[in-house]
């Protein structure tokens, strides 16, 4: 398979996504291959290109560390939003002309890359039907792999769960029209969890995206229920997996304030999990010490 054209595609994807990454981070390495060979291959298969081979495509449809083209966020690991591909405009980041490419190139931005990854919040991807494998991987296969970054207006990622009104989040319509979402958890230390949400208000028509900033503000909600649900179920409780990941009000425990949700991503139809971070000044060194 390595010397197929499927095998150097996948082997560029790898590459490509190699190091300390928020997905990489949040559920480990694999998972985050997995998901980008998945998205990568749907974004490839959809485009309007055909006639290049799939490892070329591929490997040229990457955004270049280095690049020149303005308007791409530091760290992104990016694919090019071929023609072809429904792709939302929410979704898309565009880059400047510059001296290689005379038009405004789109990308989707299918990870981050992260100089701190012990900020990220690690967690266990809740896996359909994990005791059988055929249907698992036709519930996969009918996922939207592509994760949903909160972009403030001024460009930065991610917004503290607790933020005042969430006004730092654009007022623009998101990819998602569903009227409610399954919110799931799984961090370390704790069980698995899952909180239904309601995106839509009754006055709303139905069938309308949700906007960023709603879906933010609902999703951070719902992280805040299940922290405190983790917190109360958690009481007089000493047997800690990792003592850098408690939840709590004590010294160099997390609570509410100390927790940026940077996006999400689609593990199931119908079913999320948050991308999470903690905030910049939480003091990860001296907590976090080995």
């Amino acid at each position: 398979m390595p010397g197929s054209q499927i095998g150097r595609a996948i082997i560029c994807i790898a590459n490509e996504h190699a190091g300390d990454t928020i997905l990489g981070a949040t559920f480990r390495s694999e998972v985050a291959g997995d998901r980008a060979i998945r998205v990568v291959f749907d974004l490839a298969s959809g485009a309007d290109i055909q006639l290049l081979p799939i490892d070329l495509l591929v490997c040229i449809s990457y955004w270049r560390p280095g690049a020149t083209g303005a308007g791409m966020p530091t760290g992104a690991i990016a694919f090019e939003a071929l023609k072809g591909n429904d792709i939302h405009p929410s979704d898309i980041v565009a880059t400047q002309p510059d001296g290689l490419h005379n038009t405004r190139r789109c990308w989707c931005v299918l990870d981050m890359r992260v100089t701190e990854p012990v900020r990220i919040i690690p967690a266990t991807l809740l896996v359909p039907y994990v005791q059988q494998p055929s249907r698992c991987n036709a519930e996969l296969e009918k996922t939207d792999m592509l994760p949903l970054w909160f972009w403030q207006v001024n460009g930065s990622l991610g917004v503290p769960i607790i933020a005042d009104g969430f006004t730092c989040l654009p007022e623009t319509p998101s990819r998602v029209k569903a009227s409610s979402l399954k919110v799931g958890f799984w961090w370390r230390n704790y069980g698995p969890l899952e909180k239904q949400v309601q995106l839509r208000i009754k006055s709303a028509q139905p069938n309308t995206p949700i906007t960023t900033r709603r879906l933010a503000k609902t999703i951070a909600g719902a992280v805040q229920n299940a922290m405190n649900a983790y917190e109360e179920s958690s009481i007089n409780r000493t047997d800690w997996y990792d003592q850098r990941y408690i939840i709590g009000t004590g010294a160099g425990h997390i609570s509410v304030r100390d927790v940026i949700l940077l996006g999400f991503i689609f593990v199931s139809p119908g079913r999320i999990m948050p991308l999470l971070q903690l905030r910049p000044d939480f003091g990860v060194f001296a907590v976090f010490a080995m």
